[in-house]
């Protein structure tokens, strides 16, 4: 969809996040935090026009008719066609380590498409958790996306799933989900653009990628990944860190499933 015009004829500039469930007929209501960011931070005004994804494919472009104080109300100018869902469903999974890591990770992820964050707790994961926190990060993860979605103008938000322990989530994949794990030790050597080009990603198009904490995942944890038909592969000769493993292979899986 083209922008809609603003003030002096310049496209808007603003993103709102309408879900679903603002929507009632031609108008978006917008509460929370979208209303705090539009009332406030940008001071919209009443005539001002707002481009808006739904987290779910779908794209308008939106007026301003009325800043109140706990909502935002805007008329549907016009809907742009829906941006098709991406071939290639990647799930990343990866193993908690310190939190900016971690926040920064949602952050590009969600801007090169990934369709979901599933975090995972590993032998030397070095966060303390209880469900208070994880529901804590959760938010804030959920916040990260939305906030990177708006600025990388996708229209598909990730989900965001509360960490699992490995075990537990090696136990609930569908074994039709192809298990990617980059790790320094893998026998083969073989670099994961190699692997894909051996092993191209099927038709079906659902592949995970785990990616290990710092210090890497254990010789028995990988053990495990193996008997449950997870690919170890390789990801060149240096030591990245867990986050910039994890975008470089997104990036490659990303790529050789023609996305980017």
């Amino acid at each position: 969809m083209k922008a809609g015009r603003g003030a002096g004829g310049a496209p808007p500039a603003r993103v709102a996040f309408a879900p679903p469930e603002a929507w009632a007929g031609q108008v978006v209501t917008l509460s929370g935090a979208e209303h705090v960011h539009l009332a406030r931070a940008l001071r919209a005004r009443c005539g001002d026009r707002i481009d808006s994804v739904d987290g779910a494919g779908g794209r308008a472009l939106l007026e301003v008719v009325e800043v109140g104080r706990s909502a935002t109300r805007c008329a549907v100018v016009s809907r742009g066609p829906a941006e098709p869902a991406a071939r290639l469903a990647l799930r990343v999974a990866p193993c908690l380590t310190h939190g900016p890591r971690i926040d920064w990770l949602v952050e590009k992820a969600t801007e090169l498409g990934v369709a979901e964050f599933a975090p995972v707790v590993s032998a030397r994961s070095v966060v303390r958790r209880d469900a208070r926190a994880d529901a804590a990060h959760r938010a804030r993860w959920e916040r990260l996306a939305v906030a990177a979605m708006k600025q990388s103008r996708r229209a598909w938000l990730p989900r965001i799933a509360l960490p699992l322990p490995l075990g537990a989530f090696l136990a609930a994949r569908d074994p039709i989900e192809r298990l990617i794990v980059p790790w320094e030790g893998a026998s083969s050597g073989t670099s994961l653009g190699a692997h894909l080009r051996a092993r191209p990603i099927g038709s079906e198009g659902r592949v995970a990628l785990l990616v290990g904490p710092e210090g890497g995942l254990t010789e028995e944890e990988a053990r495990e990944i193996t008997a449950a038909g997870g690919e170890l592969v390789a990801l060149g000769g240096a030591i990245l860190r867990s986050e910039t493993a994890a975008l470089a292979a997104v990036a490659i899986i990303r790529s050789a499933g023609g996305e980017i």
